[in-house]
């Protein structure tokens, strides 16, 4: 991936809203293509984002973290991406740099992400990644295929976490990859929630609207589409769209009261 378009996907995760969750971790290619990983968490739950430039590497070990501030235990997420063509040893050596330097003796690891290693079948991979993570008590809890080509299925993607809590793990296909999403539910987990302070939203209402659709349609978009480098015309139009976009529909604060423990 070339630097623009490093610059476009880093602004375009920055960009993406989901209602009532935030944007905590994340790992932007600089290099490839495609790839890298990131976390939202809920807007009432406090976190910690850890580092982890220190281990990063493209395609190797793509990963973000946090740390959930819980009563009695501390969970820590990590997301892993690893390409099928990366360095399987630096994937293990790493990994295990990361979860002794995190380990307490109140700290609990969900695992989780694209790691490219079938668990629907036996191999050293799956033992050497199976015998890294039982020192950690984290156990593979994703057993159906998560991406189906041609006939052929695989449990490219998983779970690992600690199967002494009562869970749930099912596959959730949402038709926006080829690899299906996995959702995990897991009870007698308490979190102290934050009282929610300052933040920012849109607001859209007719007028906006129809100042917005008036503005896109007195754009000269022949420049915008001028040339055949797909890269550029994306860029032209994504300035383009976000201009107009901040323009019409600006932030506005809002200060939300909310202070509860989820269970």
């Amino acid at each position: 991936m070339c630097i623009t378009e490093h610059h476009l996907k880093d602004q375009e995760i920055n960009l993406t809203a989901i209602d009532h969750y935030k944007l905590s971790a994340k790992s932007c290619r600089k290099q490839y293509r495609n790839g890298g990983s990131c976390i939202f968490v809920h807007e009432s739950i406090n976190y910690n984002t850890i580092p982890t430039e220190h281990i990063y590497k493209e395609k190797d070990l793509e990963v973000c973290a946090i740390k959930l501030d819980l009563y009695k235990t501390n969970i820590i997420i990590i997301v892993v991406y690893r390409s099928p063509s990366g360095n399987y040893n630096y994937f293990l050596k790493k990994l295990e740099i990361l979860l002794k330097s995190l380990c307490t003796i109140k700290t609990e690891f969900i695992i989780c992400g694209d790691i490219n290693v079938d668990y629907l079948h036996h191999h050293s991979r799956k033992q050497q990644l199976d015998m890294l993570l039982a020192h950690y008590n984290l156990t593979s809890i994703v057993n159906f295929p998560t991406r189906t080509v041609n006939g052929s299925s695989t449990a490219l993607d998983n779970f690992f976490i600690d199967i002494s809590r009562n869970y749930t793990i099912k596959p959730l296909v949402n038709g926006m990859s080829d690899h299906d999403a996995q959702l995990l539910e897991m009870e007698n987990v308490k979190i102290a929630t934050q009282k929610l302070t300052t933040s920012y939203i849109r607001h859209f209402n007719d007028h906006s609207v129809h100042d917005f659709l008036l503005r896109m349609s007195m754009e000269n978009w022949e420049d915008v589409f001028t040339g055949n480098n797909l890269n550029i015309i994306f860029n032209k139009f994504l300035d383009t769209y976000l201009k107009t976009f901040n323009t019409c529909f600006t932030k506005k604060k809002s200060t939300p009261h909310i202070n509860i423990t989820l269970g």
